[in-house]
C-alpha cells in the first residue's frame, strides 16, 4: 500500500495489550450470548479509542466469478464529544466494475460505546445495516481480534450478511477484514492510516447534506415521468396512498430514461388478488411484455410491496431486480427502477395518455 503520509495507529508506548486476556481466555458465543464475548471494560475502552481515525481499503482488483471489481473506500471514525459515548462514522466508496462502470456509494453510521452500530446509506441508497460484537480473542502473536456480525440490506436492497474482523497488533497497527457471505461472497481489507479523520470528497458532502425529498407535482410527473427519481417517486406515492393493483392495470407504452425515448415494447399489467384480499383491491400485479405485438416469456408476478406501496420483483436467486412505483395514481403512470444494469429506469404510460408527454408535443 502506498505511503499516505499518515500516522499508522498507536505508538509502541501506547500499546496497552497487557490488559487483554491470553489466548486461552478468548471468548466465543452466539448472538443470544453477546454479553459473554465482550472484552474487559478497560480493554474495551482502549480498543474504542484505537478504532478512531481514517481507514482505507488495501488497493487491488477483486473478482466475482469472471467480473473484475475495484473498490476504493475511505472511512472516518470520530471519537465521542462531551459526556457522550456515541461514535460516529462516515464512509464513501468508488466502485469500478468491469474497468468502466463506476459507482459512488456513501453511508453514515453511529455506535453506542462500540458495542452495537447502525449504518444507513445516503442519497438513493437502500443500505440499512446493524452490527454487534460476536467474538473477542487474541491470535497466536498476541494481537487482539474483535469480530462484528453485520446484517441488513445492501445498497441495492438485497439481504446481506458479513463479518468485520478488527485486528489490533502489539505494534500499534490496526486493520479490518470485511468478509461478505450474502448475497455474494466478497472480501475487503482495510487499514487504519491515521489517528485523525480526513475530509472526504465534495461528492460525499453533497449527498450528506441533501435536503428531504420533496414530491414532484402531478403536472411535472405527467409531462416528464422519466425525470422522476426513485426517491421522488416513493415520496409522491406516499402522499396518495392507498395504491393497489387496479391503479397499475391495463396496457402501457414504454419510454426509457429521462429523455423518454420510446422503446419497441408495451406492457400489459394484469392485477391479481392474493388470498384474503378484496378482489377490487388486488395486491399483486403480473406485467406481460409485448415486443412488436408478440408476448415475451416469462410472465412474472409480484405481490411483495415496498416503500410507497411499490411492487418488488426478484430474480431466481431472491435478489431484488426491479421496483415498480405508481407515480401518478389518477393517470396510472408507472415507473420501473431496475436494481442493476446500464439502461436506467423506464416509464409505463397508458396509451390514451401518451399525448400529454413533453416528448410527444
Amino acid at each position: 500500500m502506498p505511503d499516505t503520509g499518515g500516522d499508522y495507529g498507536r505508538g509502541d508506548g501506547d500499546a496497552r495489550v497487557n490488559r487483554a486476556p491470553p489466548p486461552a481466555q478468548g471468548m466465543t458465543a452466539s448472538k443470544d450470548e453477546v454479553e459473554e464475548v465482550l472484552p474487559p471494560k478497560e480493554v474495551m475502552d482502549t480498543l474504542r479509542r484505537d478504532v478512531v481515525g481514517h481507514w482505507k481499503t488495501v488497493p487491488g482488483t477483486h473478482w466475482i466469478g469472471c467480473i473484475p471489481i475495484k473498490v476504493d473506500a475511505k472511512v472516518n471514525i470520530y471519537a465521542p464529544t462531551g459526556d457522550s459515548d456515541v461514535y460516529l462514522d462516515e464512509m464513501e466508496a468508488d466502485v469500478t466494475c468491469c474497468f468502466c462502470n463506476k459507482m459512488h456509494q456513501c453511508s453514515t453510521g453511529r455506535s453506542s460505546g462500540g458495542l452495537h452500530r447502525e449504518e444507513i446509506g445516503l442519497a438513493e441508497s437502500k443500505l440499512r445495516l446493524s452490527d454487534r460484537i460476536v467474538d473477542y480473542t487474541r491470535d497466536e502473536v498476541g494481537s487482539q481480534l474483535v469480530t462484528y456480525q453485520v446484517n441488513g440490506v445492501d445498497y441495492e436492497g438485497n439481504q446481506t450478511s458479513r463479518q468485520n474482523i478488527f485486528r489490533f497488533s502489539n505494534f500499534g497497527d490496526a486493520t479490518m477484514t470485511s468478509v461478505t457471505t450474502k448475497p455474494i461472497a466478497f472480501k475487503l481489507d482495510f487499514k487504519k492510516v491515521s489517528r485523525i479523520p480526513k475530509p472526504l470528497s465534495d461528492r460525499f458532502l453533497r449527498k450528506k447534506e441533501l435536503p428531504p425529498v420533496t414530491p414532484p407535482s402531478v403536472q411535472v410527473i405527467r409531462r416528464t415521468p422519466g425525470k422522476v427519481s426513485r426517491k421522488e417517486a416513493v415520496a409522491y406515492a406516499e402522499t396518495v396512498l392507498l395504491i393497489h393493483g387496479g391503479h397499475a392495470a391495463g396496457c402501457r407504452v414504454c419510454f426509457c430514461g429521462p429523455r423518454q425515448i420510446p422503446c419497441p415494447a408495451c406492457i400489459y399489467v394484469i392485477p391479481a388478488s392474493k388470498t384474503g384480499e378484496p378482489r377490487d383491491e388486488p395486491g399483486c400485479i403480473c406485467p406481460i411484455i409485448f415486443c412488436f405485438g408478440a408476448p415475451l416469456p416469462p410472465i412474472v408476478c409480484s405481490g411483495e410491496r415496498g416503500p410507497g406501496e411499490s411492487w418488488i420483483f426478484r430474480d431466481d436467486k431472491g435478489a431484488e431486480s426491479c421496483q415498480c412505483i405508481v407515480v401518478d395514481k389518477e393517470e396510472g403512470i408507472i415507473n420501473c427502477y431496475p436494481t442493476a444494469g446500464c439502461f436506467g429506469h423506464c416509464s409505463l404510460v397508458p396509451i390514451a395518455k401518451v399525448g400529454q408527454l413533453s416528448v410527444c408535443k
